[in-house]
């Protein structure tokens, strides 16, 4: 221990002795004091009262004395006995109501005989205080009474006598505890004292060696402030730089010697900014809390001595010294992070534009191929239709097979940019495995017995045939295997077998494989076989053919269904490949009956008045001889706007509208229908379109369209569509709701979308119900309105049934038919209960 800490050990000792001693004397002195100023003070109270109380009875016996002497007629003068009396009188108002006699009040036998003097004196008062006739007439009395007393006014004294003993023994024992406490106190602050020293002894210690320990990091701090990368500059709050470390000196160029005790922002910053910062440091120095500081990061301007310019990233904090406030500024210069990241914002741009292009690019081959391809399988379904021997029969659905085989090839292109761009869409229905695989197998067993090939399909363990999982990506994924297993096997066989099992997470899954003993794939092969246009052999004179695209979809579907995809190793011949898909069980549901639908639709709908908007003269020419050979009346237009005037003249029953046409395309005609307020403003518009985007197709229908049919057209898909939004009569037996359109719907708007919809379309039906239910609340033309609004959107949702008695309700307003309407009406309400259960998931 040094030489200083000896002599503060001695001087912090020294202090703590002598501190002691002048405490022990001051509580002595201060003890003293106390125990004899309570003595007096007790003592004086006490004596005061006991000579009250013993002079009380020689008052008595006075009185007693004068009141006999004025019965005797010894004098003729009262004024002494009025004197003695009032003497007496007195000394028991002192004995009554002296606080110091409140003590010898609780004794029972002092109370009792102060109360037998105080009712003698208020007997004889107003006798004391009459003329004197009375008094001396009195003085039998009055000597009576007051010799009745005597024994009282004896036991008062001795009663008196008797507290004022042990009132006295108890203040005795008051002060012997009081002076044993204070003993105790002095005793705990000389002990208090003790180890005050001993604590300042071990704070002077800590000193010292916080004080080495402070030497050392303001060391260690100057060393790594020196060393820093990051630029350190100090300044005060008049803006002076203090410190100025080595980093600083190479990012601004400039070394410390010349800029410290210069102003900081003169030497730092760019001349434009310095009046801002200079208001700042103005504002802090009035006392206003500075915004600047302790916001972490910020991005400013610095310029160097030669005066370029450079991005920097600041962080200011403020410390409070002994000599004022100061500021500390950590700086880093980031021109190479801004450089970096201006690079990568352009290279994101570039990427998220050349992601437009493509996509944009696709929607224009989409209908650009899909277009000629509606002209050309339309007009093969018409030859077909028409009177062709055998080989002009073969020739026609040669062509057809190589339009559907095209079509195929576009709709995978499709595909992969949906799944590729996040818009690939996947559905939760209710899915009958069984017959999927099964009527899979039935597509490919007459190509498979061609090649001599059979085929077996079974469950491995409890089967699970009902499940709900998305169908039409599942159907794609597992024809592809069938296919390219039958395609690949000559004379072997195929088998696909379906094994449940439970995951993890104590979900469902669904584990499928298809093996073939054909010419398997080769080693190299393996490890891209999902890869994009892998075909395994691109000579011309290969012997199968394919884009290499039908494993690479397939895996991309299974990828969004949250499954997985694989090939197992070989134990033989040919290939065995296996696809993972998570399901949830569900309950079996009805048969579909949307075929029975359409054909009863379509002996419904004969006769109907229909326009056609198309610009391309071929398909505007396929889709007219077809609805024509269908027995509609149809009427042509070869742009929107043509179109558009004959819908405002013409009530036609069904408009069929293409999209992208010259003069107004197909959306800007609907609307002008839509708000023109012509004949046909509430006549159903389906768009027919080559674009198959779900995005495209949802605009579609926000502009007022009531549904979206797909090119190439076809038979089927406009009697379908011709059968749905027919006008019935009835609604009697009219189907309730369409499965299989609600199921396209989903997937063409997404789950999420589709919940969303569904959501707005029960909202808004319920209101359209609640106002038909008020009477008066709306006229013809707003009912007719409000009808045409809700009945589009229940085509949407294949609510058939309701959409019909809509259009009917419609009907009646329009044509002022207050009976038929009231019959509609009628039949809305369980109508729409019914359409909101088939709604529910």
């Amino acid at each position: 221990m040094s030489n200083t800490t000896h002599g503060r050990f001695r001087a912090g000792l020294t202090f703590g002795i002598m501190a002691g001693l002048v405490a022990l004397c001051i509580i002595a002195l201060m003890s003293i004091r106390v125990v004899r100023d309570l003595r007096l003070l007790e003592t004086a109270n006490s004596d005061n009262l006991q000579w009250t109380v013993t002079q009380s009875e020689v008052e008595y016996l006075g009185m007693l004395v004068e009141v006999d002497r004025a019965r005797l007629r010894e004098t003729s003068d009262l004024s002494d006995l009025r004197r003695r009396f009032d003497i007496f009188y007195s000394r028991m108002a002192t004995l009554k109501e002296a606080p110091s006699a409140s003590a010898l009040v609780e004794s029972e036998d002092y109370r009792t005989a102060l109360n037998a003097a105080q009712r003698f004196l208020d007997r004889t008062v107003p006798l004391i205080d009459g003329d004197d006739e009375t008094l001396r007439a009195s003085l039998a009395v009055i000597s009576a009474d007051a010799r009745d007393i005597r024994q009282n006014m004896r036991k008062l004294a001795s009663t008196g006598l008797s507290e004022f003993s042990k009132t006295a023994e108890e203040r005795r024992k008051d002060v012997a505890v009081t002076l044993f406490r204070l003993a105790v106190v002095a005793i705990g602050l000389i002990v208090a004292l003790a180890l005050s020293v001993v604590h300042l002894f071990r704070l002077n210690r800590q000193k010292v060696l916080r004080q080495k320990a402070m030497v050392q990091t303001a060391n260690r701090l100057n060393t790594i402030i020196s060393t820093s990368l990051d630029a350190v500059i100090v300044c005060d709050a008049e803006g002076r730089i203090l410190e100025f470390n080595r980093a600083a000196e190479i990012i601004f160029d400039r070394p410390a010697a010349g800029v410290i005790g210069k102003n900081l922002l003169k030497t730092t910053c760019p001349p434009e900014l310095r009046s801002g910062f200079l208001d700042k440091l103005r504002r802090y120095r009035e006392g206003e809390n500075p915004r600047f500081a302790s916001r972490g990061r910020m991005e400013l301007q610095g310029i160097r001595r030669n005066g370029d310019r450079f991005p920097a990233e600041v962080a200011v904090q403020v410390a409070h010294t002994a000599d004022g406030h100061i500021f500390i500024i950590f700086l880093r210069d980031i021109s190479a992070q801004v450089r970096a990241e201006t690079e990568l914002v352009q290279a994101r741009d570039q990427a998220l534009a050349g992601e437009r292009t493509k996509t944009e690019f696709l929607a224009t081959m989409s209908h650009e191929i899909r277009t000629p391809l509606n002209g050309l399988l339309g007009n093969l379904s018409l030859l077909h239709a028409t009177k062709l021997d055998g080989r002009q029969k073969r020739i026609v659905e040669n062509m057809v097979k190589s339009g559907e085989l095209l079509l195929r090839h576009v709709s995978d292109v499709l595909d992969i940019t949906r799944y590729d761009t996040g818009h690939l869409r996947v559905d939760h229905v209710p899915t009958h495995l069984d017959r999927l695989v099964r009527d899979l197998i039935d597509s490919q067993s007459a190509i498979a017995a061609a090649k001599g090939t059979t085929l077996s399909w079974r469950w491995i363990g409890e089967p699970m045939p009902w499940v709900e999982s998305d169908p039409d990506r599942l159907l794609h994924i597992l024809q592809n295997l069938i296919a390219n297993a039958v395609k690949f096997t000559h004379d072997g066989h195929v088998s696909i077998t379906a094994e449940s099992m439970h995951t993890d997470e104590g979900g469902h899954e669904v584990l499928f494989r298809v093996r073939d003993t054909g010419i398997g794939i080769a080693s190299e092969l393996r490890a891209t076989v999902f890869d994009d246009f892998v075909t395994g052999n691109t000579a011309y004179d290969r012997e199968f053919g394919g884009t290499g695209l039908g494993l690479s979809i397939a895996r991309r579907f299974a990828s969004a269904m949250g499954g997985d995809i694989g090939l197992d190793e070989p134990d033989g011949l040919g290939a065995a490949f296996w696809v993972r898909i998570p399901v949830r069980p569900t309950d079996p549901i009805a048969e579909s009956t949307t075929r029975k639908q359409t054909n009863d639709l379509q002996t419904s709908t004969i006769g109907l008045n229909i326009l056609v908007v198309e610009d391309n003269e071929i398909n505007r020419v396929v889709a007219c001889e077809m609805l024509q050979a269908a027995g509609h009346k149809v009427t042509e237009a070869n742009d929107g706007k043509a179109g558009a005037a004959l819908a405002d003249r013409t009530r036609f029953d069904l408009i069929l509208m293409d999209i992208s046409m010259p003069v107004m395309d197909g959306r800007a005609a609907t609307r002008a229908i839509r708000n023109g307020g012509g004949k046909s403003a509430e006549t159903p518009i389906v768009a027919i379109t080559a674009n198959a985007m779900a995005e495209e197709q949802a605009a579609f229908l926000e502009d007022g369209m009531d549904g979206v049919l797909t090119k190439p057209l076809s038979d089927s898909a406009l009697a379908e569509i011709t059968g749905r939004y027919a006008v019935a009569e009835s609604t009697e037996n009219t189907p309730l709701s369409d499965a299989d359109h609600r199921h396209q719907t989903r997937v063409t708007f997404g789950e999420e979308a589709y919940e969303k919809l569904v959501g707005k379309f029960i909202a808004e039906s319920k209101i359209l119900i609640a106002e038909l239910s008020e009477n008066g609340t709306l006229s013809n033309a707003q009912i007719e309105r409000r009808c045409h609004q809700v009945a589009g959107s229940a085509a949407i949702f294949g609510a058939t049934a309701m959409q019909q008695n809509l259009r009917a309700i419609q009907s009646a307003a329009k044509g002022d038919d207050p009976a038929a309407m009231a019959v509609h009406l009628s039949e809305l309400g369980l109508i729409w209960e019914k359409t909101k259960l088939s709604l529910q998931p």
